[in-house]
């Protein structure tokens, strides 16, 4: 699998992680991806995601593809900034 579609997989799942925490939208800043193996199209994979931290306005983010024995495949972290007016809110 293209390891841009990857990236998306991580930053979506990530980024709704932080959209319910913060009962609104956020951006995302910037994201680091880790490619650890190969992920072949027609397996199993899941990504799980956790938010590691807030501060300075971010939030920070971690998330893990893992195969189907929980090895990981790839590693994101990623920031994240509230939407304005989620902040506002």
């Amino acid at each position: 699998m293209h390891g841009g579609i990857l990236g998306l997989i991580c930053d979506e799942t990530m980024g709704n992680l932080v959209v319910l925490r913060l009962g609104g939208p956020a951006l995302t800043t910037s994201m680091r991806m880790r490619y650890l193996g190969v992920v072949a199209v027609g397996r199993r994979y899941r990504c799980t995601a956790e938010a590691t931290d807030a501060t300075n306005g971010l939030i920070t983010a971690r998330a893990d593809v893992l195969d189907e024995h929980g090895a990981p495949v790839a590693t994101a972290t990623a920031h994240y900034q509230p939407h304005q007016h989620a902040v506002e809110a």
